[in-house]
């Protein structure tokens, strides 16, 4: 087997390893929670375990579910290495992968703001335009194009209880709290089995959120797993921004947002999230259905339920794998994802009154676990 071949392949493995409101805002915000400094450029760290990856989420009208990944990263035999991986689910099943990966010299980006772009014989890129973002993805695959918008400055979406985990830090900054989007996709020759791309479909409108996160450790040494939801377009409610993670000693790290309309207007830090129905995927795994919520703060409280009710998506990269592939899987960690809408049914009380909070979200639910650890199909309800 050439060094080519077996490279390509431990690089596949590598990608998974985020007007004035009628609602009274529940407290001030902490300087550093909402983000007016651009810190959307890589840092490009020399440390061995150094990872970060900016992540995107889309559901559109149509119910079709879009995921990407942009991820730099060091290597035992490179460093700053760039991958993109994204999952294009449309309503009928069918699934569209497109993963690349490239040296340094083969990637570019810009110091001063969001601009990630694999080059060569594909091009893939995110990057932050005057009035909004663009993202392109194009291989043999698919070409996928879109105008995003984002009218919410970045938050932060960890409490920071860093001091409870084994090593390492782990940062996560919401850079994009709530997307629109609109676009459109063609499927490539390999899809279309081919030598010609598909037709061009429109998207329609979509809805989602972007998220930058910062690892200086193996993302298993960092989490069991980690849920965040975001509420889709509801219309006139106060909308959710919730990230919930547990250590690996099985304290949280959780942070919640409310916004309304172009406005984050409340924040919570005590904040718990119980599983309290699971489901089983008999080749996957247990995931959560159901949610109970309790948020605290000062006088303010925010309660209910949360109930993940239609399925987008269960995916695990080794699926989707060749067997040499599979084979080299055993040294990384194995990180599983379940995508759902969610169903919200909350209750906030606080000084101004007792009001319901209701409505749809997008649910990302990341399972993670150690490398060569055998799935089981049993863990206990958080």
């Amino acid at each position: 087997m050439s060094f080519t071949r077996l490279l390509r392949a431990v690089l596949a493995l590598v990608v998974f390893v985020m007007p004035a409101s009628a609602f009274a805002p529940m407290a001030a915000f902490a300087n550093d929670e909402i983000l007016t400094q651009d810190k959307q450029a890589p840092t490009l760290k020399d440390d061995k375990n150094y990872k970060e990856y900016w992540e995107q989420y889309f559901v559109f009208e149509d119910g079709s579910l879009l995921t990407t990944q942009f991820t730099i990263l060091n290597l035992p035999f490179m460093t700053h290495r760039a991958l993109m991986l994204a999952t294009f689910t449309r309503p009928d099943g069918t699934k569209y992968i497109i993963k690349n990966g490239r040296k340094r010299d083969d990637w570019e980006y810009s110091p001063d703001h969001l601009n990630i772009q694999l080059n060569d014989n594909i091009q893939h890129y995110i990057r932050k335009t005057a009035d909004g973002y663009q993202l392109k993805l194009h291989n043999s695959t698919g070409e996928l194009e879109l105008e995003l918008k984002s009218p919410l400055p970045p938050l932060q979406s960890l409490n920071g209880n860093n001091k409870y985990r084994r090593k390492g830090e782990i940062e996560a900054i919401t850079y994009a709290p709530f997307f629109t989007a609109t676009g459109r996709f063609r499927p490539g020759p390999e899809a279309t089995g081919t030598e010609e791309d598909g037709p061009w479909e429109d998207l329609g409108k979509g809805v989602g959120f972007g998220m930058r996160v910062f690892l200086e450790e193996s993302i298993d040494e960092m989490m069991e797993s980690w849920i965040r939801i975001f509420s889709l377009d509801n219309g006139s409610e106060p909308e959710l921004m919730l990230s919930s993670i547990v250590l690996p000693n099985r304290k949280q790290d959780n942070k919640l947002y409310l916004r309304e309309g172009n406005k984050v207007i409340g924040n919570f830090h005590d904040v718990k999230l119980v599983v309290k129905e699971t489901a089983e995927d008999p080749d996957l795994g247990e995931y959560p259905t159901k949610l109970r919520l309790v948020a605290l703060n000062g006088n303010s409280s925010l309660q209910g339920t949360i109930d993940l009710t239609r399925k987008l998506e269960h995916f695990r990269l080794n699926d989707h794998m060749s067997s040499l592939e599979r084979m080299l899987a055993q040294v990384y960690p194995s990180v599983t994802s379940y995508r759902y809408v969610a169903d919200y049914n909350l209750v906030y009380s606080g000084p101004d009154g007792v009001r319901k909070i209701t409505g749809k979200a997008l649910s990302d639910f990341a399972d993670v676990l150690p490398p060569s650890v055998k799935k089981k199909h049993t863990r206990k309800k958080r």
